[in-house]
């Protein structure tokens, strides 16, 4: 870039460049801008919206957080006892295979 700077020649295509290259810069920067305020409008209405419905269902956030909380401790319970389930069936089938494996050694042994 210095290069094509220093070059008489290629001077007002530099300054051209850098021209352009400013205006992009601050086309970039109102783009970001708006996307940030639009990014920031949605989230206001994102929260607005849970306020309203929690207002409608007629819980205050407070208890929807703790109704939400009790679900999820609901679920996760649910969840242990039916691994605790399947773990305890699937020790006594193999229990129950190694008593006829046991039997079935001691009947070839006869």
């Amino acid at each position: 870039m210095n290069e094509v700077a220093q070059d008489e020649s290629r001077g007002d295509m530099m300054q051209i460049l850098e021209e352009q290259f400013n205006q992009l810069s601050e086309l970039y920067g109102q783009i970001l801008d708006e996307v940030t305020k639009q990014q920031e409008q949605q989230q206001e209405a994102a929260q607005a919206g849970e306020a309203v419905a929690a207002m409608e269902s007629g819980l205050d956030p407070k208890e929807q957080l703790d109704q939400a909380k009790f679900e999820r401790e609901e679920a996760r319970r649910d969840a242990k006892t039916q691994a605790d389930i399947e773990r305890k069936a699937a020790k006594a089938r193999q229990d129950l295979a190694l008593k006829d494996a046991k039997t079935a050694a001691k009947l070839m042994e006869v």
